[in-house]
């Protein structure tokens, strides 16, 4: 773990909803930093109806998990196969 600068510290406070938006300059990738209290409020808060995750948060996560799956083509074929 690594400490906070105090330029990230304001950046943070300064914001409307406690978060810092960073770009890194070399590659323009984004990046979103919060406390964790509040990383932990907005999960808590998607999952809030029963502790059950909604369809469209499932298809989501699906998705991200078929990306990354070197199988998921080789499970498809087989299923398809009489």
């Amino acid at each position: 773990m690594t400490n906070i600068f105090p330029d990230l510290r304001r950046a943070m406070q300064n914001s409307s909803d406690g978060i810092a938006r960073l770009i890194d300059p070399d590659t323009n990738e984004q990046f979103f930093v919060m406390s964790a209290e509040s990383y932990e409020k907005r999960v808590n808060r998607a999952f809030e109806i029963d502790g059950t995750p909604d369809a469209e948060t499932v298809d989501v996560m699906m998705q991200d998990d078929d990306v990354h799956d070197s199988y998921l083509e080789q499970y498809q074929r087989e299923r398809a196969s009489p």
